[in-house]
């Protein structure tokens, strides 16, 4: 259980039930670099920390998850365009640098003020104070010997198709691995989803993907989605001018 759920809030972070002074500066500079760096004009509401580390279940795995809160609707009235838009320029972000403070990673992401937040911990780094204050009620119902079940389920099953992967000569092998990587994809997030509606962040479905992501387990199912795009393309390509080449002759 203390892997999911401590007795007080990150020691690294929390004195009192007060953020670190010189950790919020941080983050505040690093939002502002991340603001300048778009060269858009986004009005910034809040900056918000959420997730583990704004909670009692965070681990040495957790990020500080760093939510910019904005009106979607001030930056055009077709929100899902700019949702899409914000998206794309926050994973180029995060792809491009790699900031830790105190052993953990900084993640940034655009939330619309008009968005239902799921988080049970949610603190305002601008205004300093709670915007959700967690409660200390730990779980009672984890089935952890279920939890290790499905773990090793998936682990074997993405191990299983990064070993395809690099056996696979023909297009039609890579292309079914490429399929069967999204579907397990899509699966995972979409159990999870549904889950944190129904159940809140102890779904066991959520605690799964955590745990498969602090282990880069998802990590290496990208990995096996992309590398098979690759592979099938560069196949398709040796396979073009191996034709070509008999063509001409």
């Amino acid at each position: 259980m203390d892997y999911f759920y401590k007795k007080t809030l990150s020691p690294l972070y929390w004195k009192d039930g007060k953020f670190d002074k010189n950790v919020r500066h941080k983050i505040l500079k690093i939002v502002n670099n991340f603001i300048e760096e778009s060269e858009l004009h986004i009005p910034v509401l809040d900056i918000r920390l959420t997730g583990s580390l704004a909670n009692y279940n965070y681990n040495k795995y957790s990020d500080l998850d760093t939510h910019i809160i904005t009106d979607f609707k001030k930056i055009s009235k077709d929100v899902d365009v700019v949702k899409e838009a914000l998206n794309g320029m926050r994973f180029v972000w995060n792809l491009k640098h790699n900031i830790y403070i105190k052993g953990h990673e900084v993640e940034m992401y655009f939330e619309d003020q008009d968005e239902v937040h799921i988080s049970t911990g949610v603190y305002s780094l601008l205004n300093q104070d709670w915007v959700k204050e967690p409660k200390h009620n730990p779980p009672d119902n984890i089935d952890e010997n279920l939890l290790s079940l499905k773990e090793f389920y998936y682990i074997d099953l993405i191990n299983r198709l990064v070993n395809n992967l690099n056996s696979s000569t023909s297009k039609d092998d890579i292309k079914l691995v490429h399929k069967k990587a999204n579907m397990i994809k899509k699966k995972i997030m979409k159990i999870r989803s549904e889950a944190l509606k129904l159940k809140g962040e102890y779904a066991l479905e959520n605690l799964l993907f955590k745990r498969l992501r602090s282990k880069h387990v998802l990590e290496k199912l990208v990995d096996v989605i992309n590398g098979a795009y690759d592979k099938f393309f560069m196949e398709s390509l040796c396979y073009n001018k191996l034709a070509n080449k008999f063509l001409i002759s």
